[in-house]
């Protein structure tokens, strides 16, 4: 039996490539499908270094982006992959996921989700409360149609051949998977969020120069960044993406009347 393809992509500033590896093994501990990786090097870890290292997987391409920091330009490198695969899954280069056979059960759980566009793990914001309007659907306590998810992201291969789904380079470290997510929700697709059970090796530091931007060449302002998300989407028409306004950017909207911005893209 053919098994189905999936790429996968991950931007990593290479400074824990051990700890990539075991997260790339736990994908490739699911056998029965033909994976495909595209690791792409995002700030200024030293070349030899991360070409030296050692996978020890098999079809791991590396690549790199720059400016280091930039996150949705190194997202982009990874998507400018797509071929022919059945499957897209982005992973962050600090979520561990931890349960058996997690990828079967991921792409199960897509296919029976009429609309499916996107499927991910972890929840932001007032999200985890598990409060939505009926506009959301739900198939049980823990699987249930959100704004956007991340952790993983998993895509359909077609839908993101089909309308060319990329990332808005205008956003640097944050609002890439929700911005996504929004795209996806206009053209008629629902986002979903299915729990995993795994390990967050997250750092904290949100700017350039803290450990966690350590190899970053840009600086990393999150609440500019979710400002411009804000801007970007608020006279949006969809009920969806109008919930999330009202209910998940009162701090970007503080942010934009208390401050003078002069790094706005999205006015």
């Amino acid at each position: 039996m053919k098994k189905e393809k999936i790429l996968v992509f991950t931007p990593t500033t290479a400074r824990r490539l051990p700890l990539l590896k075991e997260i790339l093994k736990s994908i490739y501990d699911n056998t029965e499908f033909d994976v495909k990786t595209i690791v792409v090097k995002n700030g200024t870890f030293p070349n030899k270094e991360y070409y030296d290292f050692e996978f020890g997987l098999p079809n791991v391409v590396k690549e790199e982006s720059s400016p280091g920091g930039h996150l949705s330009k190194a997202l982009n490198v990874g998507l400018n992959h797509i071929t022919d695969e059945d499957w897209v899954l982005f992973i962050e280069d600090d979520f561990m996921i931890t349960e058996k056979d997690w990828l079967r059960k991921c792409v199960d759980t897509f296919n029976s989700i009429k609309n499916c566009g996107t499927l991910g793990a972890r929840l932001h914001g007032t999200q985890r409360n598990n409060k939505y309007p009926n506009i959301f659907k739900q198939k049980d306590w823990d699987t249930f149609e959100v704004v956007w998810s991340d952790g993983i992201t998993l895509y359909k291969g077609d839908i993101m051949r089909e309308h060319n789904v990329r990332f808005d380079e205008n956003f640097i470290a944050a609002g890439d998977m929700c911005d996504v997510s929004h795209i996806l929700s206009d053209l008629g697709y629902e986002n979903w969020r299915l729990p995993l059970e795994n390990q967050h090796f997250h750092i904290g530091g949100d700017r350039a120069g803290t450990d966690k931007w350590k190899y970053a060449e840009v600086e990393a302002d999150m609440s500019n960044c979710n400002a411009n998300l804000y801007l970007k989407w608020k006279d949006s028409d969809n009920e969806k993406i109008k919930w999330w306004i009202e209910n998940d950017t009162k701090e970007e909207q503080e942010y934009l009347n208390e401050k003078s911005h002069r790094h706005l893209f999205y006015k």
